[in-house]
C-alpha cells in the first residue's frame, strides 16, 4: 500500500476513492480505509481545497458541497447521534417563518457548535430517554437525513429554551397559527410529552395551546 503515497496524485485518487462514498469522515476512518496515510496529505489537500475541514479530525472533499443537500447530511455526521431540530425543524416544517438559521440539532452528546464552509452547527444535549421523535426524510442524492417531527421540534424548544413560559414570551417564536391550529398532531404532542415526565414542560406547553386557543 505504500506505493500509493510515492505520487501525489496517485496518493489523492486513491484517497478519493475510499472516502468519497463516507460523506464527512473522521480521522478513525481515514485510518481504517487507508491505513498508510501520511497525515502531512491532509493538511496539503484541506490548504489546495480538495478537502474541507469541518471540525477537529473530521473532513469532507469539496465537491461534496456542490450538492445543496450535502450541509443536511454533515449535520448528522459531524456528532452522532444526532438530528435536526429546534429553530431549524420548526423553520423546515413552516412552523416559522422561512430564514436563515444555524443547523440546529438535539445529540445524547455533549453541547457544541461548529462553523465551517458548510454553515454553523449547533448542538444541544438531551437526555438518553428523551431522544426520540425524528424520522429520516429523504434527500435527491439517495441519501437522507434525521430531522425531528413537527411536535418535537416544538417540544425540544421549550424544554430548551425555558423562557417561554409566559404567552407574551411565547408569541415571539411567531409560530405559523395556521399551522398550529389545523396541522398539529396534538394526540403525538401530548404522547410526546408524556415522556418528559415534566410537569414545568407541561405547563409551557399548556401556555402555548392556550395562546393559540388549541387545548385540551
Amino acid at each position: 500500500m505504500q506505493r500509493f503515497w510515492n505520487d501525489e496524485h496517485m496518493n489523492y485518487l486513491f484517497f478519493r476513492t475510499k472516502l468519497l462514498p463516507l460523506g464527512c469522515f473522521n480521522i478513525d476512518q481515514i485510518e481504517e480505509f487507508v491505513p498508510d496515510y501520511d497525515r502531512n496529505s491532509i493538511t496539503r489537500w484541506v490548504k489546495k481545497g480538495y478537502l474541507m475541514k469541518l471540525r477537529r479530525g473530521q473532513y469532507a472533499f469539496r465537491e461534496s458541497a456542490q450538492d445543496a443537500d450535502f450541509a443536511l447530511i454533515v449535520a448528522g455526521q459531524m456528532v452522532s447521534p444526532s438530528y435536526l431540530s429546534l429553530q431549524y425543524a420548526l423553520s423546515y416544517h413552516n412552523m416559522i417563518p422561512q430564514q436563515e438559521t444555524p443547523f440546529t440539532s438535539v445529540t445524547t452528546q455533549k453541547p457544541a457548535v461548529y462553523e465551517n464552509a458548510l454553515g454553523m452547527y449547533s448542538y444541544r444535549s438531551i437526555a438518553q430517554h428523551l431522544y426520540f421523535g425524528y424520522q429520516p426524510h429523504a434527500l435527491s442524492n439517495g441519501r437522507s437525513f434525521m430531522l425531528a417531527t413537527p411536535e418535537k421540534a416544538l417540544l425540544d424548544t421549550l424544554y430548551l429554551h425555558p423562557d417561554y413560559a409566559t404567552e407574551e414570551v411565547v408569541d415571539e417564536l411567531q409560530l405559523n397559527e395556521e399551522f398550529m391550529v389545523n396541522q398539529l398532531d396534538e394526540n403525538r404532542l401530548f404522547e410526546y410529552l408524556a415522556r418528559w415526565k415534566s410537569p414545568a414542560l407541561s405547563t409551557r406547553v399548556r401556555t402555548l395551546l392556550k395562546h393559540y386557543n388549541i387545548g385540551r
